[in-house]
C-alpha cells in the first residue's frame, strides 16, 4: 500500500492488475514466484517446498510441491501440489491440470494429498460459480482436499502481505513506483 495524498492508502496491486499482467509474456514465469513468495510469507512452518519460477519455471512436473503447517485460507495443511494458469481459459487449464494430475499420481499419494489451482485471472463466469467448479471436483474424491485461487484472493492474499506486494509492485507488474 502506499498513502496518497488526501490520506488514505492506495493498492499497487489489485485484481484488476494481475488479470492485465497475466497478458504479459513474463507472467507465465513470474507467477509460480509470486505464489511462492505469498506461501513463504504465510505458512509458520515448511518442510518441503519447490516451486520453479522465472527461466526455470516451465520445467516438467507440478508447478509447484509444498509440505507445510497449515495457514489459512490460502495455505493447506500437509502436502500439496500446486498448479498455474495464467490464461484467459482457466477453467480449462484447471480441469485439464486436475485430470492430468489424477492419471499421473498415485491414489494413495492422492488421499494425503490436496491439489490446489491458482491463477491470476479472476473468475467470472456467470452460469458457473468458482464454488461450483471446486465442488463438483471435491465430489469427485480424487484428492485429500481441492482448492482454487484466483485473482480477486491473491489481492487479498498479497494485501495481507505488503512486502510481498510492494515487491511485485515494483519489480514486476510495474504499478508502483521505484525506491
Amino acid at each position: 500500500f502506499v498513502t496518497n495524498c488526501s490520506g488514505g492508502s492506495m493498492k499497487w496491486i489489485t485484481a484488476t492488475s494481475l488479470g492485465q499482467w497475466a497478458e504479459t509474456a513474463q507472467a507465465k514465469n513470474n507467477f509460480p514466484g509470486l505464489v511462492g513468495d505469498l506461501i513463504r510469507a504465510s505458512a509458520p512452518h515448511i518442510s518441503a517446498y519447490r516451486f520453479p519460477t522465472g527461466d526455470k519455471g516451465q520445467v516438467r512436473g507440478f508447478d509447484g510441491n509444498l509440505l507445510a503447517q497449515e495457514a489459512p485460507p490460502f495455505v493447506p495443511g500437509g502436502e500439496s501440489i500446486w498448479e498455474f494458469g495464467v490464461t484467459k481459459d482457466y477453467e480449462g487449464k484447471a480441469n485439464d491440470d486436475f485430470n492430468s494430475r489424477v492419471e499421473t499420481v498415485d491414489a494413495a499419494t492422492r488421499a494425503t494429498t490436496t491439489f490446489v489451482f491458482v491463477t491470476p485471472q479472476t473468475w467470472n463466469k456467470g452460469n458457473k460459480k468458482i464454488t461450483d467448479w471446486l465442488q463438483d471436483k471435491r465430489d469427485l474424491n480424487e484428492w485429500k482436499a481441492v482448492e482454487f485461487i484466483d485473482g480477486s484472493m491473491l489481492e487479498s492474499w498479497l494485501d495481507k502481505h505488503p512486502a510481498v506486494a510492494a515487491r511485485y509492485a515494483r519489480e514486476v507488474l510495474k504499478t508502483a513506483p521505484p525506491t
